[in-house]
């Protein structure tokens, strides 16, 4: 949730904050229609992660089983879905609580936006070689995350989480290290950029 609402977030902002950088006249160049492009593509995607998040939907995405069930417990009795001990002489059928799965969040939206913000950034061309060579690695580097983040999704989906303690997996250092690379190499080559005084 706080991922896609940061994407959110930056999306909704970006839209209008794009073009004010342009310094030609406020005419719209093909670079801001790029960056604007771009801004509503992390506005559509976060809000699509943020509505996978809510409670609601996900309880909707159970509403047609739970429609199919309710017929059966009224010409079988009441089943209670909870511990077996709670309550003596009631029967528990663990086919009616959720799995262990939809205890973890498998929201694909954020790893996919930052996935084509990579495949975008490797393929954008920019003044210079030694900039466009950067935003090529930033971009390779973005795109490694998202299929670590991937790889973190299968590593939970074959075994859920079933502690409070994080179960750290390999797969979410090597995403942790993509990023923290990405941004030493921004931040790095920004300063190349800047005239010399």
């Amino acid at each position: 949730m706080i991922e896609s609402s940061v994407i959110f977030v930056y999306g909704a902002s970006q839209q209008f904050m794009e073009h004010l950088g342009n310094h030609d006249g406020g005419l719209w160049s093909h670079k801001d229609l790029e960056h604007v492009s771009i801004a509503i593509m992390f506005l559509w995607a976060g809000l699509c992660g943020i509505l996978i998040e809510l409670p609601f939907i996900r309880r909707c995405y159970n509403r047609s089983i739970e429609t199919i069930i309710r017929p059966a417990r009224r010409q079988t009795g009441y089943q209670l879905v909870g511990p077996s001990d709670s309550r003596p002489g009631l029967t528990v059928n663990p086919a009616l609580g959720p799995p262990k799965q939809q205890g973890f969040s498998y929201n694909p939206f954020p790893g996919l936006i930052i996935f084509m913000t990579g495949i975008m950034m490797s393929m954008h061309h920019q003044e210079s070689m030694l900039s466009t060579m950067i935003h090529k690695q930033w971009g390779y580097l973005l795109a490694a995350f998202s299929i670590f983040r991937l790889g973190t999704y299968f590593l939970l989906h074959l075994d859920p989480p079933s502690s409070y303690l994080p179960t750290r997996p390999i797969t979410e250092l090597l995403t942790s290290f993509c990023l923290i690379c990405g941004g030493l190499m921004f931040m790095v080559h920004f300063p190349s950029r800047m005239p010399l005084v």
